[in-house]
């Protein structure tokens, strides 16, 4: 594994980054701010290169809520939501929403690491984790420094030589020139951050405008295990991102394997596999309220929730067809349903189109628990006992209902928002 750092953006034109991985820093700020953001649960981050291309994106984006970041020369831009301090990333204010980014410095160096075969973002907050992702991805590696005005930066050159000296630990790893360089400032440093206070360039100028307080938070080794992944011009929260509701909705459909083999005529067998699936079925509410509450919505969790709600829902059909409860087209019609809006929702999110959740999707969902748990039930109930039965195909027919009429509505409202791009090629469509 070969390992170099760019010390200076004025690099960047003749790095050539295909097949290898890259890292960028910009230790103040714009990479701590990053990092400080997916840890409170921001939906993903995406660096633009000015302003106004921020301000059209956001447009593009619409009705999506987005937040507008970004300075020029350490300022907070006019009519911006936020800055780039990392400060300013609390789980209130950044929680499951997206940010479009745009900075002096950090943001060009993130825009040229889009380059490269995998990218991810470092700083000193995250050094240890970015170094293990480095390693992990078992190519070249080159380290971005973003610098300061396309010059040389020591903050960013200290936590390069911090990312390096870790690496270089490991065997195989070959440093150039330029690595070993910032390795040799990334040990004198490495134990006593506190003087890059004074030493850097930068970080004096921001003592001097005030902003001691992102000092204390961008000069901290370590604090953060996440190492945010930069792909298709878009930095998400990496793996590492998993929050206590994500990890609920990923144990969702786990009792529903014992819980649909219990589903027979013995009522106590009956009571147990009801107890089962409402109980799982609870969660979907359970972890989305927490989610809100705690500001941890993440892209993962975002995109686990509704799959572990449909492997559940799915399970319990297909045990439910198994005892001839329902017929196998209900199961087909429902399970199908999922299956094309899981696609279509794939196809949107492709094409930067945001379809949100409707009330009727809700509806749909609460009707299929409540369908399942009843024709679980009824399984204990004699079948001379017509009122329950009449029930539990009622509510049946209802969920059937609400299945394909919400889905009909999904894929009208991405029709409404994509337009003609969502059936016409582009080289095919009118001007």
């Amino acid at each position: 594994m070969r390992v170099h750092v760019a010390l200076t953006p004025g690099e960047f034109p003749e790095l050539a980054l295909e097949g290898r991985a890259a890292l960028v820093v910009d230790v103040l700020r714009a990479t701590s701010m990053v990092i400080a953001a997916c840890d409170s649960g921001c939906a993903r981050v995406i660096p633009v290169a000015g302003a106004e291309e921020a301000r059209e994106r956001a447009t593009m984006l619409a009705p999506e809520a987005v937040l507008l970041a970004g300075e020029r020369g350490g300022e907070h831009i006019e009519g911006f939501d936020l800055g780039n301090s990392p400060l300013d990333c609390t789980p209130k204010r950044v929680g499951g929403r997206s940010i479009l980014l745009t900075t002096t410095n950090g943001t060009a160096a993130m825009l040229k690491a889009s380059q490269a075969a995998s990218a991810a973002i470092a700083a000193l907050t995250n050094v240890a984790a970015a170094a293990r992702w480095a390693v992990s991805q078992g190519r070249d590696l080159t380290v971005l420094c973003a610098g300061e005005k396309g010059g040389f930066s020591l903050e960013d050159a200290v936590c390069a030589g911090l990312l390096a000296d870790g690496i270089g630990r490991t065997a195989g790893a070959r440093l150039s020139d330029a690595a070993q360089a910032a390795r040799a400032l990334g040990v004198l440093y490495g134990t006593r951050l506190d003087r890059l206070r004074h030493d850097s360039g930068w970080a004096r100028h921001l003592d001097a405008r005030r902003r001691g307080s992102d000092l204390d938070c961008c000069l901290r080794l370590d604090v953060s295990a996440l190492v945010p992944v930069l792909a298709g011009g878009v930095i998400t929260p990496g793996p590492d991102a998993l929050t206590w509701p994500a990890a609920e909705a990923d144990t969702r459909s786990g009792p529903v394997g014992p819980g649909v083999f219990v589903i027979s005529s013995d009522r106590v067998r009956v009571l147990i596999a009801a107890v089962i699936f409402v109980a799982a079925s609870l969660t979907d509410w359970l972890d989305g309220r927490l989610a809100r509450r705690r500001n941890q919505v993440t892209q993962f969790g975002t995109l686990l929730d509704p799959v572990a709600d449909k492997l559940l829902v799915a399970a319990a059909l297909v045990a439910l067809v198994q005892v001839d409860m329902i017929g196998a087209w209900v199961a087909m019609v429902i399970i199908g349903r999922e299956l094309a809006v899981t696609g279509l929702r794939g196809v949107a999110l492709s094409m930067g189109v945001v379809v949100p959740a409707s009330s009727l999707g809700k509806l749909k969902t609460v009707s299929q628990y409540v369908a399942v748990t009843i024709l679980i039930l009824e399984r204990g109930v004699p079948r001379e006992y017509v009122p329950f039965h009449l029930v539990s195909v009622g509510v049946l027919w209802v969920a059937v209902g609400l299945t394909v009429v919400s889905g009909a509505d999904y894929f009208y409202r991405f029709l409404l928002k994509a337009g003609p791009r969502a059936i016409i090629k582009d080289q095919e469509r009118w001007p």
